[in-house]
């Protein structure tokens, strides 16, 4: 028998070295081509980082193969444990925009994020943002579980329509 471990992740969520044991699935990014996949916590979750993702895709830059989603771990050089282990969290174009370095996007391509943002409030927070390490491959669910805000977001991040809107802008 396997020991698997568990905890929460830094924003409250659940977190387990099995990512079936948190609902945690791959989910194709609508889109892109080729066609990429991220493994996510299914849900609300999922609505907002698919959603996400997919907008990125289309009006900042296409994803690449260096993206992911859940990876059980800590947060480099610390002892919680990571956004990603709860699949609250995605990396996209890991290669491109490496933790440390900031600029690594244009003016527009900041504009856009922001515009994918902006969808949402305070319940996706950017690692471009961060104050100390900055990070802007990274993106994550900044409220914890069962906020009412969640549901708002999945709304505006899971439509189709609104992807396709986005994409036209």
């Amino acid at each position: 028998m396997t020991v698997l471990e568990a905890g929460t992740s830094q924003n409250g969520w659940p977190a387990n070295s099995d990512p079936a044991a948190i609902d945690v699935a791959s989910f194709p990014v609508p889109g892109t081509n080729p066609a990429r996949s991220l493994r996510v916590r299914d849900g609300e979750v999922k609505a907002i980082l698919i959603g996400l993702a997919a907008r990125f895709n289309s009006t900042v830059e296409p994803i690449g193969p260096n993206s992911a989603g859940y990876v059980y771990r800590t947060i480099e050089g610390e002892t919680v444990l990571s956004n990603h282990a709860s699949g609250t969290a995605i990396d996209l174009n890991w290669d491109d925009h490496v933790r440390g370095s900031s600029g690594t996007f244009s003016a527009e391509q900041v504009a856009a994020i922001r515009r994918i943002l902006g969808l949402c409030g305070d319940v996706v927070r950017w690692g471009g943002d961060y104050h100390s390490i900055v990070d802007e491959m990274h993106f994550e669910i900044n409220v914890p579980p069962g906020s009412s805000s969640l549901a708002t977001c999945a709304q505006a991040m899971g439509t189709t329509e609104a992807i396709e809107v986005s994409s036209s802008s």
